[in-house]
């Protein structure tokens, strides 16, 4: 039994050598055969360095070139990056123009409708307009044709260019400038040049003046409605151009006459043309204007809520014409220079009133 134990022991120390000496032989054999691998490997790259004149990838050179490299990315990137911006910027500006040109070509085209529509408008309201004269012409009012409001302005103005009379031009301030702009605000609220009367043609009434014919019709009239028990009153007739300047300038107070070309009077000058007439725009300058006042206190101003108004106007200012009269501001008629004035009447004779529709075919 120990016989063979000893055995078993000097076996296993056989084995252990062998196998530290096995383990001592690959150490030093692949170490060395490394060493060698190693060895060769740099020779190698040595020597291919120098073949190719290469310096070694930490030289400063080498990180210069790697910089100049990743600036040539970048700057591509850049140049990318701008060619993609610019392309948007181009596809918005084209798309923006399609926008634009459509949305103009869709006003026009609202436009020309909206004109199409006002066109139709205007010429249904011109056809309306005289199929109402037509109506009207026919029509009568009394023993007169029945007119529109634009038609009494139209009498008035076709007797003022067949009276023969002339427009004289006159001054306000007599300061060139400043009495333009004035002449420039009267005529953008619808005042017009008037003609001037031959003062030695002209009769006295009291302390008026006024022409022959409209003061003895004005007379036959007071009397008629003198009958019926109504008071009409002769208040103001023929103006002279110094006349109406001393009304306008009155209206108009202490000013700078320098400063009126400037526009500093402007809301002045235009409250002052509400009510009265600059010299040279005036119908009173004709002769053939009136103011009338009605009842005892004459009443001027509420002229339209008295008995004489109601008379003067009645069935389409019938009373009126019979004696030649016809107003010289008519309801409705808009931009004739003051605010209108219910109290002022024109004469043009009766003759005119009764064929004025003949004259205008």
């Amino acid at each position: 039994m120990y016989h063979f134990f000893k055995k078993g022991i000097i076996l296993f120390f056989i084995i252990l050598w062998f196998g530290m000496a096995f383990f001592v032989y690959q150490k030093y054999t692949l170490a060395d055969k490394k060493e060698k691998e190693l060895l060769a490997f740099r020779n190698q790259f040595i020597k291919r360095q120098k073949e190719q004149k290469k310096k070694p990838f930490f030289d400063k050179n080498f990180k210069i070139e790697s910089d100049n490299d990743s600036k040539k990315d970048s700057l591509q990137n850049k140049d990318n990056q701008n060619v993609s911006e610019k392309n948007l910027q181009q596809n918005f500006s084209q798309k923006k123009e399609g926008d634009s040109k459509k949305e103009n070509q869709e006003l026009k085209t609202q436009k020309e409708q909206t004109q199409e529509k006002e066109k139709r408008s205007i010429q249904k309201q011109e056809k309306t307009k005289q199929t109402e004269e037509v109506v009207i012409k026919d029509k009568k009012c009394g023993e007169f044709p029945c007119y529109t409001s634009d038609e009494f302005v139209q009498v008035y103005e076709n007797f003022e260019k067949e009276s023969g009379l002339p427009i004289l031009p006159k001054y306000i301030y007599n300061n060139k400038k400043a009495d333009e702009h004035i002449r420039q605000l009267a005529e953008k609220r619808g005042y017009k040049k008037r003609v001037f009367a031959d003062e030695t043609k002209l009769v006295s009434f009291g302390k008026y003046r006024t022409q022959p014919a409209l003061l003895k019709n004005y007379r036959a009239m007071r009397d008629a409605m003198k009958k019926e028990g109504i008071s009409l009153h002769f208040v103001s007739g023929y103006r002279s151009s110094s006349h109406q300047r001393r009304i306008f300038k009155n209206k108009m107070g202490n000013i700078n006459v320098g400063r009126i070309q400037y526009g500093d009077y402007d809301e002045k000058i235009n409250r002052a043309l509400e009510i009265s007439a600059i010299p040279g725009y005036s119908k009173h300058h004709s002769g053939y204007a009136v103011d009338f006042g009605c009842g005892n206190d004459y009443l001027v101003y509420s002229f339209n809520t008295t008995k004489c108004y109601e008379w003067l106007t009645k069935n389409n200012f019938e009373n009126a014409k019979r004696f030649g009269f016809i107003p010289s501001y008519p309801k409705g008629v808009t931009k004739q220079g003051p605010n209108p004035e219910s109290w002022e009447f024109l004469w043009v004779g009766r003759d005119r009133i009764q064929h004025f529709f003949d004259h205008k075919i």
